[in-house]
């Protein structure tokens, strides 16, 4: 068996990158665990992470950009965005953006999801802040920024 990743992935990742009778295997040895249908636990994995895809989401809003390590006011609860069924079907809360629920591609969302998804849990002086440190950190541009916002409400 090659290098086995550790984290939280999609099932159908692992079955790519190490096939099934790995994952099988390590699922038979307890150096993994199926977390929710579809999202499968290797080795250690952080914790807040874990949590938000046991909800029925992934990772998102403050959690995600705090682990991109962009500056965020101080909180308290694991924040996660769950897809359509999730939502429906699991008590909240649910982190949300305006317009549809965008499906799940990683445990932990890139810097732009995880952005559009933190406009219901800041407030303006908030955004400013958080978008302020994305712009200084370099991981998106004022232009970027802008082009995400532009449908919002």
């Amino acid at each position: 068996m090659d290098e086995i990743p550790t984290g939280v992935f999609p099932t159908r990742e692992l079955y790519r990158s190490i096939g099934r009778a790995s994952l099988e295997k390590l699922l038979r040895e307890q150096k993994a665990q199926v977390l929710r249908k579809g999202w499968i636990q290797v080795g250690a994995a952080p914790q807040d992470i874990v949590a938000a895809v046991r909800r029925g989401g992934v990772c998102s809003c403050l959690s995600a950009l705090k682990r991109h390590h962009v500056w965020v006011p101080e909180f308290h609860d694991v924040h996660v965005r769950g897809n359509r069924r999730a939502v429906a079907d699991r008590t909240g809360p649910f982190c949300r953006r305006y317009g549809r629920p965008l499906p799940e591609y990683g445990a932990v969302d890139d810097v732009p999801t995880a952005l559009e998804h933190s406009v219901h849990c800041l407030d303006a002086e908030g955004m400013i802040v958080v978008i302020d440190s994305i712009i200084h950190r370099g991981l998106m541009s004022y232009d970027e920024v802008a082009h995400l916002f532009r449908d919002a409400p």
